[in-house]
């Protein structure tokens, strides 16, 4: 009895840990739509037109009344090749990898960089849940349960499509403060950018790497450029005849960062960096002081020498001022 019982809970825990706690997204049809005319929308000059209701039915028809399991990367290729990745422009791919909320702050919907969630199907897909329902009956979509491979395919696509999309100096930006069961793991194989993104740059379109490595605030830093695993990828990376170059912290990123931690250790710099502003600012105010008052005291020498001037010229020129005409006379 105690042998059933045990086995029962092992289905249990089994079942729990290969399903999300909740299925597709309430009103996904509505939200995909609504995503798609918000990016155009926004980005009306950066993609061409794109029917949304259009987009929709082909992407639905990737997933709806399907085992979530068995979809794979060419059940979504109509979706993707409808929707295109018009955004994506030479010099700005970002690509991350365990520094999501990172990326993100810094490519800043695609006005500095673009990451594949600032793609139109990034765009709208981005943080969404969905899978099939193999019940007839509803609409094909599973709003009960999906299990963990649901998505794989759309994201795995839509990475290989990103990473063949990037064209001349391309980024990715990591976390030297990751670790994957104890190990320092900035870059891993297994990652969608180890996996799919890396393999997939053309070396004829990419002209550099450059490797991001940024740390957690507060966090440990397990990894800098040059060893571990960013040296690994590095050394991926020039296999492919991919030249790279490799910052840590870059100051860019890191005052985005200091924005949430302006008192962190990490983050003195900016304070030094005020109490100088504050220090010019003082020394700039006595030199402008300084300058104004030498100024004034110019204009008033100058003033009283073209008055001596003056005086001096109408006693030459005025009979009244010119005693020795008088006395002749």
């Amino acid at each position: 009895m105690a042998l059933k019982i045990a086995l029962w809970l092992l289905v249990v825990l089994a079942s729990l840990h290969s399903t999300s706690s909740l299925g597709s997204d309430r009103h996904l049809k509505e939200i995909v739509l609504g995503r798609c005319w918000d990016f155009q929308r926004q980005k009306v000059y950066a993609v061409n037109a794109k029917n949304c209701s259009q987009l929709w039915e082909t992407f639905s028809k990737a997933f709806a009344y399907k085992d979530p399991c068995a979809t794979n990367f060419s059940d979504y290729e109509p979706f993707f090749d409808e929707v295109g990745m018009d955004i994506v422009k030479m010099n700005k791919s970002l690509f991350w990898s365990g520094t999501y909320k990172e990326a993100h702050m810094y490519s800043d919907f695609d006005f500095r960089l673009t990451t594949l969630e600032d793609t139109m199907a990034g765009w709208m897909m981005n943080n969404l849940t969905w899978c099939g329902s193999q019940n007839k009956s509803s609409d094909g979509i599973n709003y009960t349960s999906c299990p963990s491979c649901d998505d794989w395919p759309f994201w795995g696509l839509a990475s290989k499509r990103f990473a063949e999309k990037a064209n001349g100096i391309v980024r990715v930006l990591v976390n030297g403060s990751r670790s994957i069961n104890g190990t320092p793991a900035a870059y891993s194989k297994k990652s969608f950018f180890g996996r799919l993104e890396l393999p997939n740059l053309n070396k004829s379109k990419v002209i550099k790497l450059l490797i991001l490595v940024v740390h957690n605030i507060g966090g440990p830093v397990l990894e800098v450029c040059g060893n571990g695993s960013i040296k690994e990828m590095e050394n991926d990376a020039k296999k492919r005849g991919i030249q790279t170059t490799c910052h840590d912290n870059p100051a860019e990123i890191q005052h985005l960062l200091c924005a949430d931690f302006p008192n962190s250790r990490e983050c003195q710099f900016l304070a030094s960096g005020a109490r100088n502003a504050t220090k010019s600012v003082s020394c700039g105010y006595w030199k402008l002081a300084a300058i104004v008052t030498i100024s004034i005291a110019g204009i008033l020498l100058l003033a009283a020498i073209i008055g001596l001037i003056n005086v001096k010229t109408r006693k030459k020129k005025d009979p009244l001022f010119n005693y020795s005409h008088g006395i002749e006379e």
